[in-house]
């Protein structure tokens, strides 16, 4: 099968999980970004779940260890939800020939300004820019074109 005929189901078996080096390109981002994001709201459902069942079946609350056990479940998943979306950014960084270290700044460093409307801008652009323009054609200094594309001579 070849690059034409991937689906959004199937992501470019261009890089794994926990690598940064390559690129990626936008449905390989959005389908990665899609999967975690399930497992995320997954987890928060089935806690909420646990919460309904006791209460509505069992009339019982929910024992403090065993809410306890779940804040920390949910915790986890949570973590591991971010470092699995920090590898699946940097390389789509790339793709557009940006450097990883974007990342931080773009997401980390709006954090210490407290002005909300900052933050705001400044994640909205990132998802915009990563999610939403195209890669550079050809290959780059992080790797080929994951599409496969010439790089465009524009002189002339």
């Amino acid at each position: 099968m070849n690059d034409n005929e991937r689906t959004a189901a199937e992501p470019n078996s261009g890089g794994g999980w926990f690598t940064f080096a390559g690129r990626m390109r936008r449905r390989e981002y959005w389908w990665r970004m899609f999967l975690i994001f399930s497992i995320l709201v997954g987890v928060i459902i089935l806690a909420i779940a646990f919460e309904f069942i006791a209460k509505a079946v069992y009339r019982i609350d929910m024992p403090a260890d065993v809410k306890s056990m779940l804040a920390v479940g949910i915790i986890l998943v949570t973590v591991l939800c971010a470092v699995l979306a920090i590898p699946v950014s940097v390389r789509r960084l790339h793709d557009l020939d940006l450097s990883g270290w974007w990342y931080l700044a773009v997401f980390f460093l709006p954090r210490f300004i407290p002005d909300a409307p900052i933050r705001s801008v400044a994640s909205i652009a990132m998802i915009v820019l990563l999610g939403g323009i195209d890669g550079t054609c050809g290959p780059n200094r992080f790797g080929p074109d994951p599409k496969g594309r010439k790089a465009v001579n524009r002189e002339k």
